[in-house]
């Protein structure tokens, strides 16, 4: 079972129609959508009525915000509703990949017990729906089950991030790890993951295509917010410096962080494997993504 949050902020309707109805789709699995609205002008409560009506589906909450409060609060206020132990997060715009996508998904997760599980986003261009040949993190075989080598370096360091919009969490660890951000991080919530990776926690990778991902409007995609994400990077390294599993290293490296924004280029030194993960991802072929058909996308977009 899985509760779904489509966080929303002034969305486009079609767009947001669009991940609803491929949500609707999904089979042989329950689960609840929660739409955790951030003090939209924009009041689209009767088309989402509508549309779950024309669907027969009950089983869903509007949650409204007075006020904009940011990502990470939405969020987290979004997943203190949420009744089931999985979380999934959507935006307008992404679309869970096919009917069985959640009901796969989840029973991997959880017949490996995992607590934060990503798996393969296939990006688009939001006009002409093109593939664009793009994944996140480069070094998926870090997380297979029987990986055991050291992920966070190369996540942390290189950088090599999971995409947030592609993970499936489990709803007390998600809580756990939001109030180490809560009230200073205010977009990225996917920053939580740099806490669960320092305190030594797994990353599962289920590797099957799980999203179609709408390319260069999302916080982490989009110029105009480069400022925002380098505060951003700045309030988050001075919280994990100040966390107890940081060892002395990690600490080093936050400092600069806190200051800067940016990654020393001692890391090197301090992580001499980084090096070799670097190499790699740099010499490393993209996966290719352009001959996938996007038919079922544009039927959620109405073409």
């Amino acid at each position: 079972m899985v509760s779904v949050i489509v966080a929303t902020y002034n969305p486009v309707w079609d767009k947001l129609k669009a991940t609803l109805l491929s949500v609707l789709s999904q089979k042989s699995i329950e689960y609840e959508i929660l739409i955790a609205d951030d003090g939209s002008e924009n009041d689209l409560a009767n088309e989402i009525k509508d549309l779950f009506s024309t669907y027969n589906f009950e089983n869903y909450k509007i949650l409204s915000s007075e006020t904009n409060r940011g990502t990470v609060l939405n969020y987290y206020s979004a997943v203190l509703n949420a009744r089931y132990d999985y979380i999934k997060p959507l935006s307008p715009g992404d679309c869970l990949f096919s009917e069985t996508t959640l009901a796969e998904w989840a029973e991997y997760a959880i017949s490996r017990k995992a607590k934060i599980c990503f798996g393969d986003a296939i990006y688009y261009e939001e006009k002409s729906f093109q593939i664009i040949n793009r994944r996140n993190p480069k070094h998926t075989e870090l997380y297979a089950d029987d990986n055991k080598s050291n992920n966070k370096i190369p996540y942390l360091l290189l950088p090599d991030h999971v995409l947030g919009a592609a993970l499936i969490t489990e709803k007390e660890t998600t809580i756990s790890y939001l109030k180490l951000i809560i009230n200073k991080v205010k977009y990225c919530e996917d920053y939580i993951l740099k806490f669960y990776l320092i305190d030594g926690c797994k990353i599962t990778y289920f590797k099957n295509a799980v999203l179609w991902y709408e390319y260069g409007l999302g916080v982490s995609t989009n110029s105009k917010w480069l400022s925002i994400l380098l505060n951003e990077r700045k309030v988050c390294a001075g919280l994990l410096y100040d966390h107890e599993n940081s060892s002395w290293r990690w600490r080093l490296i936050w400092k600069h962080q806190k200051k800067t924004g940016k990654l020393p280029k001692y890391r090197y030194f301090l992580f001499p494997s980084l090096l070799r993960f670097k190499l790699f991802k740099r010499n490393k072929p993209g996966r290719k993504y352009n001959e996938i058909n996007t038919d079922r996308l544009r039927s959620y977009f109405g073409q």
